[in-house]
C-alpha cells in the first residue's frame, strides 16, 4: 500500500510506519470497526501502528479498509 512501511516480524502483528499522520488514519479505521493500536508519539515509534494477525479473511478486511481509509483521507 501507497505510503506504507511494513517491518519484518515473527510476531503475530505486523508493525508499519506511515508517510502521513497515523491520529487521522486511526480515527477513521474506528470508524470501520476496525482496532489497530496507534504509537503516534515523538520519537522512533513516530507515525507507526501496529494490528494483530488474524484470520484470512479478517485480514483481507483490515487491508480493504486501509486502503479505503488512506484513499479517502488523501494520506
Amino acid at each position: 500500500i501507497k505510503g506504507i512501511r511494513p517491518y519484518r516480524s515473527d510476531a503475530n502483528f505486523i508493525f508499519f510506519s506511515c508517510l502521513f499522520d497515523t491520529d487521522r488514519v486511526y480515527g477513521a479505521m474506528l470508524d470501520e470497526g476496525i482496532l489497530i493500536k496507534n504509537f503516534n508519539a515523538t520519537g522512533k515509534l513516530r507515525n507507526c501502528m501496529r494490528v494483530t494477525v488474524g484470520k484470512p479473511e479478517e485480514n483481507k478486511l483490515f487491508l480493504e479498509a486501509l486502503e479505503r481509509t488512506i484513499a479517502k483521507l488523501g494520506a
